[in-house]
């Protein structure tokens, strides 16, 4: 199913970090990885001494050094495409996932905001609402070593301990096939969690309430009879409570190494994770995040 990954990359110590994550991938039947960079026009026009011969210039530089990394890659046994282009970023890489046939994208992220350069925020945002594969948003920490930024992951074993938040709408279960295929990636266990919306039950009488836990705990139960049977090991989670807060919550008292969520495709999460919520989680988050969307 992930047999094509897209890596965009801006070249920063971010994403260069972010490649040794990429063998894991091999786990779950990742083959090839196609390498892209975009050189903005936009933000290039602001750049003195810009020409024609600039352009290629940067465009040549960009191609050295993807082709390093591809090398370090096919060494790990990937094929690898390498892809250089001009124009706007979020656009471009949606039509080289396209034009590739790609089936999901990797991101990076870390501690103080999104990956800077070429992955801002506002373009991995444009590229969750509108990519029509998987993206993987992964966190990447900032340490200090011997005074110097450097960046370490927030976990190595990314299949080991899948949280799978859940509001049982289809957008939200879309996300079940792919933790199944993450099996061969040596899962040890899934925590499917159930956050209720304290807002949205807070004027509800005690007995209302105790119905909507009660019908809450039994998808529960059958979700994890569901994925028992292929073998899993399941802790279901049910809560009141800010769902956003709740969710990471649970993935630090957990340890998770990977949050999967399901998402629509006319724009970022409906229901439980509509909008504020989505982004707070991707926000909040130490652990990656993979983002599915309803097909």
């Amino acid at each position: 199913m992930l047999t094509k990954i897209l890596f965009p990359t801006d070249f920063s110590a971010q994403a260069e970090r972010l490649i040794e994550a990429l063998p894991a991938f091999q786990k779950v039947g990742t083959q090839e990885i196609v390498l892209i960079h975009v050189v903005n026009p936009v933000i290039a026009s602001d750049w003195p001494n810009l020409n024609t011969n600039f352009l290629l210039e940067l465009q040549n530089n960009a191609l050295t050094i993807l082709n390093k990394w591809a090398e370090k890659l096919e060494q790990d046994g990937f094929t690898v495409q390498r892809k250089i282009e001009l124009g706007n970023p979020f656009k471009e890489i949606l039509r080289v996932a396209e034009e590739t046939q790609a089936k999901l994208i990797v991101m990076g992220a870390h501690g103080k905001g999104f990956v800077q350069g070429l992955i801002l925020g506002s373009v991995t945002n444009r590229i969750l609402k509108n990519s029509p594969i998987p993206v993987l948003v992964y966190k990447l920490k900032v340490i200090e070593v011997f005074d110097k930024p450097t960046f370490n992951f927030v976990t190595e074993r990314l299949f080991e301990k899948i949280l799978f938040p859940t509001d049982w709408s289809p957008c939200a279960m879309a996300a079940i096939p792919y933790l199944i295929q993450f099996k061969s990636g040596g899962v040890q266990e899934i925590i499917a969690c159930r956050i209720v919306d304290e807002d949205k039950v807070r004027d509800v009488s005690e007995e209302k309430l105790a119905q909507i836990l009660e019908e809450n705990e039994k998808n529960l139960v059958k979700l994890k009879h569901n994925l028992e049977a292929q073998d899993f090991k399941i802790k279901p989670i049910l809560r009141v409570g800010k769902p956003a807060l709740e969710i990471n919550r649970i993935a630090d008292q957990e340890g998770v190494s990977l949050i999967v969520m399901g998402y629509h495709g006319r724009g970022f999460f409906k229901g439980m994770f509509l909008g504020s919520v989505s982004t707070k989680v991707l926000e909040l988050s130490k652990q990656p995040i993979l983002f599915v969307r309803e097909e």
